[in-house]
């Protein structure tokens, strides 16, 4: 289910027998939703022709899960450049002073 969610087409759309002008929808088409997330390798999930709520509940949960693990991943490996740009700024003013110095007692010769 990794970028099923990235894949769903989302549209306009209304029931047949609806005035479109009044009824309009908007989000997955079902048989696309079906598609993405209709066989989880034990048995079927949903129809072709409706999205449950419940089924649309939990693959959003999924995707909340999924997104925070990802935010924190990502805040751990920023920790770690910040850490990581904290000491290399470090090391390079140790550095330029050391060349300063080597550059004073050059001149001083």
């Amino acid at each position: 289910m990794d970028h099923c969610a990235l894949q769903q087409h989302h549209t306009s759309w209304n029931f047949i027998g609806h005035d479109p002008k009044q009824f309009r929808h908007y989000g997955p088409m079902a048989q696309d939703f079906f598609a993405a997330f209709g066989n989880d390798g034990i048995g079927t999930i949903g129809t072709p022709t409706t999205i449950n709520s419940g089924d649309m509940a939990g693959i959003l949960m999924i995707a909340v899960q999924a997104l925070e693990r990802r935010t924190a991943e990502q805040r751990q490996e920023i920790d770690s450049l910040k850490t990581e740009n904290a000491d290399l700024k470090t090391r390079l003013e140790r550095l330029e002073l050391r060349i300063g110095r080597f550059a004073v007692s050059m001149k001083a010769e």
